[in-house]
């Protein structure tokens, strides 16, 4: 607190801090929440401080995924998950644990944390010796392109066949956190992430629970780097057919309708977005998009429609 405060420099929390490491790393098993909030407190504040390749990296990163887990208490995982935030960067083996803390929280509360919009939150203390945490979102000091990649390999490491709600949620925040600008550095991260989910996120697309996030990726992917979902809608255009055939066949009206709108959407644009969307649903026959009266196939009315007048 005295480094934040700006009466140490930083270089003195090193000193004082990293001689006494081995014995604060015996309190991660201490069943208080208190002291696992604290360590973590600790833990995130050295791993920003050290300089490359530190002897005691090992020690902290350790340290910190050895308190912060699934298993740990709801206010534990809130602090870890902020405070260690800002730490993903220099220490990006950190990114997996981290992913799998933000997986394990109950849907709403996950939502409130990494609402881009939201202010710092409060959690007591409870105990007199220590002030309340008053801590950022951590949106607000996280790497997006990292989290991403941590999603992907979340996946990949548990076989997944489709997307759960919260892979889709957590993927959609990483974009929308990602600054926009002329030069975006990690447009190949980004890049080998949509390569590697585009497909998953397809067949989101069918499911109640993911439909609306799933748009929502593909949005923000949109305004970010847009010739990836060219790309898609050209190269893969099979595989955005086949997605509407399950659409019709298993997909609710509430789905059908999410996909007709995002369709939609950019078929208004103009352009070769116009043009590429038109290709993909005039491509089609009626029996393959849907039933009489169903979303996309309205969708594709229109398009007739409007192609006929040209």
């Amino acid at each position: 607190r005295r480094v934040h405060g700006g009466l140490l420099p930083h270089t003195a929390v090193l000193d004082f801090a990293l001689p006494y490491l081995d014995h604060v790393h015996g309190l991660a098993t201490d069943p208080h929440w208190q002291v696992a909030a604290q360590l973590l407190c600790l833990a995130a504040l050295l791993l920003e401080q050290l300089p490359p390749r530190h002897p005691s990296e090992r020690a902290l990163v350790s340290l910190a995924t050895e308190v912060l887990t699934p298993y740990s208490a709801i206010s534990v995982k809130k602090i870890g998950l902020s405070v260690l935030a800002g730490a993903l960067r220099a220490q990006p083996s950190l990114a997996g644990p981290y992913v799998a803390v933000l997986l394990s929280l109950p849907h709403s509360l996950r939502e409130s944390l990494l609402r881009v919009d939201s202010v710092p939150f409060l959690i007591p203390s409870q105990v007199p010796c220590v002030p309340h945490y008053t801590l950022p979102p951590p949106t607000h000091s996280w790497q997006p392109s990292l989290i991403a990649s941590a999603i992907v390999d979340s996946v990949n490491a548990l076989h997944l066949e489709a997307l759960e709600r919260e892979h889709v949620a957590i993927l959609r925040v990483a974009l929308r956190t990602e600054p926009r600008g002329a030069e975006l550095p990690s447009a190949p991260v980004w890049a080998r992430v949509w390569n590697a989910l585009f497909q998953f996120i397809f067949v989101a697309l069918v499911d109640d629970d993911t439909a609306a996030d799933a748009v929502g990726v593909l949005n923000e992917l949109l305004t970010l780097l847009p010739q990836l979902v060219m790309d898609v809608l050209t190269t893969h255009q099979p595989t955005l057919i086949g997605t509407m055939r399950m659409l019709v066949r298993v997909g609710s009206t509430k789905t059908q309708q999410i996909a007709a709108e995002w369709l939609g959407s950019l078929y208004r644009q103009g352009g070769p977005w116009q043009q590429v969307v038109g290709q993909l649903l005039l491509s089609t026959t009626a029996s393959e998009v849907g039933p009489n009266g169903a979303p996309l196939q309205r969708l594709q009315a229109q398009i007739q429609e409007a192609s006929q007048r040209l």
